[in-house]
């Protein structure tokens, strides 16, 4: 996505205003990119408000509703290139076909666990210290795939976000030995009607594995933002 500014001489002294000029998505013919005027072309001479809900789009601001048109028409884009399903999750052919087009970006493993808790509140007493006696010093580590991480376990405890996961074999794989592929959609919570976030796991060999793929993949992003 790349950002823009232009000059707006309407004001004394004259101001800038950000608009989105292109977006740029990675795809099994490598990244493609969309510009404003295919943006322009798709809507032609559709005005917004005639198409945006007037209760949800009350308090958008200009930039919102410029994020929002140029949106629209690059899932419909990915729609005609059958990179999404008819419910707007990527397809099989898009997860498998894309790694290879396009260089993987890589975040960090492990699982991140953070303390909510008044640090002043969990230290004991003076007295209570010299009876227990000196205490061992302990550290956390990454967990890595390998350790036996249930990263299902650990995401469903990041209340109040779920996960919903949704799991494909990866075509052209033999029956003897199938790779599953697994995306978890992201939700707010269990009453928000659309995912905020979808993400993908590695190909594993069964659906089990697939899914603590995306799993530990959503932990991974939410422990970088």
């Amino acid at each position: 996505m790349r950002l823009l500014r232009r000059v707006c001489s309407a004001t004394d002294p004259p101001s800038e205003r950000t608009y989105l000029a292109e977006v740029k998505y990675p795809s099994p013919d490598g990244f493609i990119v969309v510009m404003l005027d295919d943006v322009n072309t798709h809507w032609g001479g559709v005005a917004l408000d005639d198409v945006f809900d007037p209760q949800r789009a009350h308090n958008w601001t200009g930039w919102d509703k410029d994020c929002s048109r140029f949106l629209f028409a690059v899932v419909v884009q990915m729609r005609t290139r059958g990179l999404l399903t008819p419910s707007n999750q990527p397809s099989v052919h898009a997860l498998t076909m894309t790694k290879k087009a396009v260089p993987a970006v890589h975040g960090k493993s492990g699982v991140r666990v953070r303390n909510a808790f008044d640090q002043a509140s969990l230290s004991p007493s003076s007295s209570q210290a010299d009876a227990d006696g000196p205490r061992e010093s302990t550290s956390t580590k990454p967990c890595s795939p390998a350790a036996g991480v249930n990263y299902k376990g650990v995401l469903n405890e990041r209340k109040p976000i779920m996960g919903k996961y949704s799991s494909e074999q990866v075509p052209g794989t033999p029956s003897h030995e199938p790779r599953f592929v697994s995306s978890i959609a992201l939700f707010i919570n269990n009453e928000a009607p659309q995912p905020f976030m979808t993400l993908h796991g590695a190909a594993e060999p069964n659906r089990k594995a697939a899914e603590q793929s995306a799993a530990r993949a959503a932990l991974n992003h939410l422990d970088s933002t």
